[in-house]
């Protein structure tokens, strides 16, 4: 076989492992090598075949020869990071795309592989500066912009991961993935408008690309847009049949529209896959509020679970507290929410904030939402002190609020979406408080005491539902203000009074309308 036969060969073997035809490629290779037996880039592709067939060992003793045999070939060394990245051996890929590296520093690609690894090590600094070598040497390298974007998004620099990835789109104006990240950084942005653009398009391009499937629907959720966004969450969990965030999401907009029986029923199924996810759980525990179906004694029952598998175990985290015990001192008070911004629980707190006895109180406020608006900046100055806490993790947080010895801590969320009752299981308070979120209980062993009024429960009514201890609070359980300046009220018109109800439509039901038809039915006209 002469050399201009072994190019051909080769070159034929190329064709067929580009368009996927291992088993042609991989005879091709082994007739150059039957000739020419220490023919290295022969070798070395043939390497890459066999890996791809999913034999890995021998893979790796063709790479190994090749290399040796021409060891100042960069590819031959990346070669051996893309078999031993196949072959499920990380640490030593990492090592190979350095070799290859060191011996041809032009690699984009190794560059790129290198800091795939190393992103999915967490070594999310190094594998930023792997995929700036990559773009620096191949300016247009769409994927090495987007996944650098996920590195600097991984380390909450999320203004620079927007902008990389608009260089992978600049580079490549449909790269799914990109739109998708794009998408996602507007989301968190609140642009939710310009988000579902965003996903929309993803979606459009990539039918079967089901993260940009949850997206769109999550954000037409958040958009009020119910109706399509179960349609797309209904398309990510048939794609994705053990979708845990899919199920979760599918489950809100499924409650959110009154449908009960199906949401929990997604819950349900997200807790079979994952049966310790204490957040899914939560969403059971608060839908069953709104069910007709379930009476006072089976939300404790719920609850009751929710605190034996999720809770529980964490208690024996919890340590003792070293609070200063001196009866004169000022106590500390912690508030504890993920809602500090111009949402409903606003016009409740923020009056108590404001009219706490600073005298006799330093008040605390431990803000784990990402929302940040005017009312936000009100909380801020209405306290002594503010900790954002949204990257903590709950184990975190805990060792955070008992570091700062608060002696009473009020839950303001519950069961609600991002709660942080898994830091309350750990007890880092000795006083724990639940209040306001909605009329009910937590079930955490770990809370004393919620607030409440003798018209939520009179208190011949309360036994055997609640695990904390139920604290009246005189005639009502809250105190609103429209943090505004309200017009004076128009005079009344003449004719029939008008209802209206600005409530959840979820708390529709049968039994609802029912109770409000018996109102209307003791008007008189």
């Amino acid at each position: 076989m002469s050399e201009a036969n072994v190019q051909e060969g080769l070159d034929a073997a190329l064709r067929h492992h580009q368009a996927g035809r291992l088993r042609e490629a991989e005879e091709l290779y082994r007739d150059v090598l039957a000739k020419f037996p220490e023919h290295a880039d022969a070798m070395a592709f043939l390497a890459v075949v066999v890996s791809q067939t999913g034999r890995h060992d021998e893979a790796r003793r063709l790479i190994a020869r090749a290399t040796s045999l021409s060891p100042h070939r960069g590819e031959h060394q990346y070669n051996q990071g893309v078999i031993l990245t196949a072959a499920g051996r990380p640490d030593e890929a990492i090592a190979a795309y350095r070799r290859a590296i060191a011996v041809q520093p032009t690699l984009a690609e190794a560059y790129f592989n290198l800091g795939n690894l190393l992103l999915a090590k967490n070594g999310f600094a190094e594998a930023a500066e792997a995929y700036r070598e990559a773009v620096r040497i191949k300016p247009a390298f769409a994927d090495a912009h987007n996944n650098l974007g996920n590195a600097l998004r991984s380390m909450g620099r999320h203004d620079e991961a927007m902008a990389a990835y608009r260089k992978a789109l600049e580079a490549q104006p449909n790269h799914v993935n990109a739109l998708n990240n794009v998408g996602s950084g507007l989301f968190r942005r609140n642009q939710v408008d310009e988000a579902i653009a965003a996903f929309r398009r993803a979606a459009a391009l990539s039918p079967n690309f089901v993260m940009a499937q949850f997206n769109l629907g999550t954000a037409l959720g958040r958009k009020g847009q119910l109706d399509e966004a179960v349609d797309w969450l209904r398309r990510a969990v048939t794609l994705e049949p053990n979708y845990v965030d899919a199920f979760t999401n599918l489950g809100n907009s499924l409650r959110d529209i009154g449908e009960l029986d199906e949401a929990i029923g997604c819950y349900r199924r997200a807790l079979q896959i994952r049966p310790d996810h204490a957040g899914v759980h939560s969403n059971v525990a608060f839908s069953l509020h709104f069910h007709p179906g379930y009476d006072a004694a089976a939300i404790f029952a719920e609850l009751s679970e929710w605190d034996r598998r999720h809770a529980e175990p964490l208690r024996a985290s919890g340590r003792g507290h070293r609070n200063d015990r001196s009866p004169n001192r000022r106590l500390k008070i912690g508030y504890i929410s993920c809602e500090f911004w111009a949402q409903a629980e606003a016009h409740f707190v923020l009056p108590l904030l404001e009219s706490h006895d600073r005298e006799g109180f330093e008040i605390h406020a431990y803000s784990s939402g990402e929302r940040i608006d005017q009312i936000t900046h009100r909380h801020r100055q209405a306290v002594d002190v503010w900790n954002d806490v949204a990257g903590l993790s709950d184990s975190e947080l805990a060792e955070r609020i008992r570091g700062d010895e608060i002696d009473i801590l009020v839950d303001l969320n519950m069961h609600m979406r991002n709660n942080r009752l898994l830091t309350l299981a750990r007890q880092p308070a000795p006083i724990q408080v639940t209040w306001l979120a909605y009329p009910g209980g937590t079930g955490l062993r770990t809370i004393d005491y919620r607030f409440t009024d003798h018209f939520m429960d009179p208190p011949d009514q309360a036994a055997g539902i609640y695990c904390e201890e139920s604290v009246q609070l005189g005639d009502c359980w809250c105190c609103y203000d429209p943090l505004v300046d309200l017009p004076a009220p128009a005079a009344r018109i003449p004719g029939p009074i008008r209802f209206g109800s600005l409530n959840n439509p979820c708390k529709l039901n049968a039994s609802f309308l029912s109770l409000w038809a018996e109102v209307l039915r003791g008007v008189p006209d």
